[in-house]
C-alpha cells in the first residue's frame, strides 16, 4: 500500500515537472538557433559572383556523367543498327570537345576566393574558396601565416599567398568587395587602394 502511494506521488511530481522541463528544452533550442554560426569571425572580403563561378565548376560533374553514360548508349544503338554509324562518332567528338572546353573554363574558377574573414582577436584568418568541382572549402590559418597578395597584371585575379601552402588562391579586386578596409589590411596584409603590401 505504501509503495502504491509513493508511486502515485512520483507520477504527480513528474507530471508537474514535465511542462517546466519541456519549456526549458524548447527555450534552449531557440537560443541556440539565434546564435549565428561563425560569429567569432568578421567578413573583410566577398565576391558576389562566387555562386555563378561555383555553378560553372559543378556543371563539369553533370557534363562528365552525361558524356560517360551517353557514349556506350550511342555505340550500342549503332551496334543494333538503330542509328546511323555517324551518330556515335559525332556524339563522341562533341562530348570530348565540350568536356575540354568546360574543364578549361572551370579551371579559371578553381581556388577562387569567395569570402575572407578575420577572427575577433585578429589571430586567425579564414579563407573560403572553390575547389575543382565547385565545392566550397574553408581554410583557417594563423594571421602570421598570411604572406600577402601578389598583383597579377596578365589576369583578372591576383594571388593570395599563404606560408607553407602551395595553392595559389585567386582573389579579385575588380569584381570583389572590400567590406572593412582596416581589417582587410590586417587580415591579408595588403592595401586595396594603393595595391601595396602592408606590414603588421
Amino acid at each position: 500500500m505504501l509503495s502504491l502511494v509513493s508511486a502515485r506521488c512520483a507520477v504527480k511530481n513528474i507530471l508537474k515537472l514535465t511542462p517546466f522541463v519541456v519549456s526549458r528544452q524548447v527555450h534552449k533550442k531557440k537560443v541556440e538557433k539565434v546564435i549565428p554560426v561563425g560569429s567569432s569571425f568578421s567578413t573583410v572580403y566577398r565576391l558576389p559572383q562566387i555562386s555563378i563561378c561555383s555553378l560553372v565548376n559543378k556543371f563539369k560533374k553533370y557534363q562528365l556523367i552525361a558524356f560517360g553514360a551517353g557514349t556506350p548508349v550511342a555505340f550500342g544503338l549503332n551496334a543494333l543498327e538503330l542509328c546511323d554509324h555517324a551518330v556515335p562518332v559525332t556524339f563522341t567528338c562533341v562530348g570530348i570537345a565540350s568536356t575540354v572546353a568546360i574543364f578549361s573554363i572551370g579551371q579559371i574558377f578553381t581556388n577562387l576566393v569567395g569570402m575572407a574573414y578575420i577572427s575577433k582577436d585578429r589571430s586567425r584568418v579564414k579563407v573560403s574558396y572553390l575547389n575543382f568541382w565547385g565545392d566550397r572549402l574553408d581554410k583557417i590559418v594563423d594571421s602570421s601565416d598570411v604572406v600577402g597578395i601578389t598583383v597579377e597584371s596578365m589576369t583578372p585575379w591576383d594571388t593570395l599567398n599563404i606560408h607553407g601552402d602551395p595553392v595559389n588562391y585567386k582573389i579579385s579586386f575588380r569584381f570583389g568587395e572590400i567590406l572593412m578596409t582596416p581589417l582587410f589590411k590586417i587580415a591579408l596584409k595588403h592595401d586595396p587602394d594603393s595595391h601595396t603590401p602592408v606590414k603588421t
